[in-house]
């Protein structure tokens, strides 16, 4: 931080959150971006679908990542290839698609997505690096599993 500004921005968004109390959107510069992906079925309602991510390793071990929080406007969805337009909403809150139509055919997304996390602490111990420059050394941020 190099202000009182700042300070004062990541002092009032830790309260807000009351430490490791509330969660909030998080954007992971390193995994942000699905191209392509598969969406999950959810049980019991085919018009209802789960944006996920597939990671594979190069030895083949798959873990699906669901994903809760997708970036307003990046959501593009396809029908077997095909771009759609319409015909569906997005819930930007659970990450499901709804369709107005059963979809006849694979359906696949391209999405950014942000991940639900929190504070692992409730303190915050700020340093004062010198006059007007201050510090708070390893945030610890940590993603919420529902």
């Amino acid at each position: 931080m190099k202000n009182q500004k700042q300070l004062d921005n990541l002092i009032a968004f830790f309260r807000a959150r009351k430490g490791k109390a509330y969660g909030f959107r998080f954007k992971d510069w390193s995994d942000f971006k699905a191209v392509g992906q598969i969406c999950g079925v959810l049980e019991g309602n085919k018009l209802v679908y789960q944006l996920q991510k597939t990671y594979v390793d190069s030895a083949g071990f798959t873990d699906i990542r669901l994903i809760k929080k997708p970036v307003s406007g990046t959501v593009t969805l396809y029908i077997s290839g095909v771009m759609q337009t319409s015909g569906y909403t997005v819930d930007y809150v659970t990450g499901r698609i709804t369709f107005d139509a059963i979809p006849a055919g694979v359906v696949t997304a391209d999405f950014e997505y942000d991940v639900p996390c929190r504070f692992d602490t409730d303190e915050m111990p700020i340093n004062i690096d010198n006059w007007s420059s201050y510090s708070w050394s390893g945030i610890t941020v940590i993603e919420i599993k529902w």
